[in-house]
């Protein structure tokens, strides 16, 4: 990774060292920047919320009201004055001090000035929590609307089951995001999310801290064959559905568009036509577009074009400027985003040095990295791109996604983007699998990283991630299943304890040991004997029906190599035809099922076995 700037590797190895343990130890994702001390856990019978006065940040208070009686908090008023807040053995007040006297006083009363909240900005929070005569106080500050959802999302972590009530984690911490602009795009080929997983995905947003959704699935007709025509109908109310939720859930909607299959650049028609699908979605509220020309052919292919244009790169910013001057009449806060044909490497191309000179500067371009899919993104790289398209890079970060190989899932955690990235970039955006439940769990590491990126460690935060995804109980099993697909782009090894196991096995048979107590065959059993149970298990366990339904066929074949693997042993173990045809047999079925698990690892071991078949010592 490289150091950022002015900052040796040295001074960004010990932040990371230093930022492990208290800020860690509240469990809290994403990770708090700061955490100035760790109280201890109070039971929550009653809770009064202070009415924020802030009326965006009320749907933020309800959730959180909403999470308390859930977990069985018989009492959550809304009071509006002190004096009633002053009969609840505990209180919630959330706002700006500075401008809401009863948030002032509350913050007073906890020694909120330890917190600095001019330096967390806009998206930052300062949390507090005080005893006062018996009652617990706890205030979230913030000067912005987006500050105290924040902090809201903070609390709904904090409050925890203890047994069978509810409790709530003192603290006092200062906190505020390293990159401003964080997200998802659906931005991937093949099956769209449906209207009820966007729903749920925009409510992961907010507990995450992420503030920005693009909407941008390939396979929308709309969207990019028949991107000219309206969205009608079912598809327009649920439009109208996912912006109404977003704005609640504090997360910017951004609707993409792609055109550039049969765009004419030059055609006044069809600036007309595009401005008015933007208009269309004006009109329900949405202040965010992308226009996408990313996977297009690489030259002018319209005859009209190619007489009014010298090169691509000059038509794609005569567009993208003649709809920013259109929204600059028709909605001046408007953010628009582009998306370039050369969007991936670290050199400039005369399509971007054409961008770079003439698109206006406000307009942020999307990036991949020096790859489609980038193993490693640092500053250096950012810095190089950022040169050639003049100003910084927006990310689009193709980790998790899975487009390119639909039977496999991407289940580990972010890697290998630098703890400075947030200083060369303005914001990273995540493409997640088609699969929006199981890509949960590498998007809160994802959200952890972009929070806290000097602190962020990738092993911890998949931890962490797990057990708020699963639960207890569904923790154990799921990280198995999660580690059987671990591997991609970022990260080269298959299943580690599972390979560990097979190494071992390989060694001791080579070195004429099996059979002693403890063998390394003996585990191997067990974990086949996992691999088999995780079916019946999982559902048992899990909580999340929706994330069951997308592994299904994932565990069907874990369960396969499971029962091949383990005819394998009793094959090497105790040779016969038989026993070598039923594990021929098991290994056909489980080729039969087209999902990938395990990587190479279980393929690479039956074949392995049958080779051996009838040779070496015998394994019990």
């Amino acid at each position: 990774m490289l150091a950022g700037r002015g900052i040796a590797p040295a001074t960004l190895a010990r932040r990371r060292r230093l930022l492990g343990a208290r800020e860690r130890q509240l469990g809290l994702l994403p990770t708090p920047r700061k955490v100035l001390k760790v109280g201890r856990t109070t039971g929550v019978n009653e809770v009064a919320v202070l009415l924020p006065s802030d009326e965006g940040a009320r749907s933020a208070a309800e959730g959180l009201r909403s999470l308390l009686r859930e977990l069985g908090v018989p009492r959550v008023p809304v009071v509006a004055t002190l004096e009633a807040a002053s009969r609840y053995a505990m209180v919630i007040a959330a706002g700006d001090p500075t401008s809401d006297p009863r948030v002032g006083h509350c913050w007073e009363l906890c020694d909120g000035a330890r917190v600095e909240l001019a330096p967390l900005g806009p998206q930052g929070y300062g949390l507090v929590t005080a005893r006062r005569d018996g009652k617990l106080l706890v205030v979230l500050a913030a000067s912005a609307r987006e500050g105290l959802r924040h902090g809201f999302a903070t609390l709904r972590q904090l409050i925890v089951q203890r047994g069978d009530k509810p409790a709530l984690r003192e603290a006092c911490l200062a906190d505020h995001p390293s990159f401003s602009l964080r997200g998802i795009i659906e931005g991937f080929y093949g099956p769209p999310w449906s209207h009820q997983q966007r729903l749920r995905l925009l409510d992961f947003c907010e507990l995450y801290k992420l503030n920005i959704y693009v909407y941008a699935p390939k396979d929308d007709p709309f969207h990019r064959e028949r991107w000219r025509e309206p969205y009608a109908g079912k598809l327009l109310r649920e439009f109208r559905q996912l912006v109404d939720a977003a704005a609640r859930h504090g997360v910017r909607f951004c609707f993409a568009i792609s055109p550039g299959l049969s765009m004419r650049y030059s055609s006044r028609a069809d600036l007309t036509a595009l401005c008015r699908k933007i208009d269309a979605m004006r009109e329900m509220g949405v202040d965010s577009f992308a226009l996408c020309m990313d996977d297009i052919p690489g030259e002018l292919h319209h005859a009209q074009d190619r007489r009014a244009f010298a090169s691509l790169g000059d038509a794609h910013a005569h567009v993208t400027n003649r709809l920013r001057e259109y929204l600059d009449r028709a909605a001046p806060n408007t953010q628009l985003i582009f998306c370039p044909t050369d969007y991936t490497g670290t050199k400039s191309t005369p399509y971007l040095k054409a961008l770079g000179e003439r698109l206006r500067p406000e307009v942020l371009v999307f990036w991949t990295g020096s790859e489609v899919c980038t193993p490693v993104i640092d500053g250096a790289d950012a810095d190089a791109y950022g040169a050639a398209i003049g100003r910084p890079p927006l990310i689009w970060d193709n980790y998790p996604v899975n487009d390119y190989n639909r039977n496999r899932l991407l289940l580990g955690p972010l890697r290998s983007r630098s703890a400075d990235l947030h200083e060369h970039v303005s914001g990273l955006i995540a493409n997640p699998m088609n699969e929006g439940e199981a890509s949960k769990l590498p998007l809160v590491t994802v959200a952890d990283y972009l929070w806290n990126s000097e602190a962020y460690r990738p092993e911890p935060s998949w931890e962490a991630a797990l057990l708020q995804q699963a639960g207890a109980r569904g923790y154990a099993p799921l990280r198995y299943f999660a580690e059987c697909s671990m591997s991609s782009f970022l990260y080269a090894k298959d299943c580690p304890q599972l390979g560990a196991a097979v190494s071992a096995f390989w060694k001791e048979r080579a070195a004429g040991t099996a059979g002693t107590a403890g063998t390394a065959a003996a585990a191997l059993r067990g974990h086949f004997a996992r691999m088999r149970g995780l079916k019946r298990e999982l559902p048992s366990r899990l909580a999340n029906r929706w994330l069951l339904e997308e592994i299904s066929p994932y565990l069907d074949k874990l369960a396969a190599y499971g029962s091949a693997g383990a005819a394998c042993l009793r094959m090497l173990s105790h040779p016969s035809a038989a026993a070598r045809g039923k594990a021929e047999r098991l290994q056909q079925e489980a080729a039969a099922n087209p999902h990938q698990m395990c990587g190479t690892l279980m393929d690479g071991f039956i074949a392995r076995a049958l080779r051996e078949y009838g040779q070496g010592m015998p394994c019990p």
